[in-house]
């Protein structure tokens, strides 16, 4: 039920935030507790490969400046493409969606051991003023 519901928000595009400075910060704030609460990133032994954002129209937020939860090089243009060969790890985030103070986001991590990872769609809450993982499910392939 909770995946049915973060797709039909996702495929709606509802609760997408303005591009203001506190919208930027809450996506980036998203991103960061997916990357490190689903896949144990850090910014000391196990940092996050660099990151891809889509759904960005107007400008690309740059996740990761002091004080942020984790520290994200951006992906190069040059080598955003999903079919990428080889030992190539990256991060794809779609930009978040928000609703009734819950976050959802998808979220694609490639790694290099695997030919093809799949896209996990996740829910956040805020607890505490800090996003936080509620689940991720395996975005469904058509």
């Amino acid at each position: 039920m909770v995946l049915a519901a973060a797709l039909a928000s996702l495929a709606l595009g509802l609760g997408a935030p303005p591009m203001g400075q506190g919208a930027i910060k809450d996506d980036c704030a998203v991103i960061a507790a997916v990357a490190q609460e689903r896949w144990g990133f850090n910014n000391s032994d196990r940092p996050p490969p660099p990151l891809w954002l889509t759904g960005y129209e107007d400008r690309e937020p740059v996740c990761g400046g002091p004080g942020s939860r984790l520290v994200f090089t951006p992906l190069p243009p040059e080598r955003r493409r999903h079919d990428v060969r080889g030992e190539q790890m990256y991060l794809v985030f779609a930009r978040p969606a928000y609703h009734q103070g819950v976050a959802r986001v998808e979220a694609y991590y490639r790694r290099a051991s695997y030919a093809a990872s799949l896209p996990e769609v996740c829910e956040l809450v805020r607890v505490d003023g800090l996003w936080r993982v509620r689940e991720c499910l395996y975005k469904p392939v058509s």
